[in-house]
């Protein structure tokens, strides 16, 4: 279950209102490429601001932890197994 619709580019309001979720709990929309931020990371003794230029999530992820980098390749998960 979702509360975005892609296709519309918003949440649900319905789904919002049944799961008693606010809208000002939920994050604003972004595309996949955009600029979330910066890590401040230490690089001996300085800091430096390495852009966080993307977002994945869900099957996205998936690929990646799964090691699927190259055209071709492929992963299928159906979902989370209960226990």
């Amino acid at each position: 279950m979702t509360v975005f619709d892609v296709r519309k580019r918003r949440y649900w309001d319905e789904w919002l209102a049944y799961l008693h979720i606010p809208r000002a709990a939920l994050p604003l929309p972004r595309p996949t490429n955009h600029l979330f931020g910066e890590l401040l990371l230490p690089d001996g003794t300085a800091t430096v601001a390495v852009p966080v230029l993307a977002m994945i999530t869900d099957q996205q992820a998936a690929l990646f932890g799964y090691d699927c980098r190259l055209p071709g390749q492929a992963a299928a998960t159906h979902g989370t197994p209960r226990s």
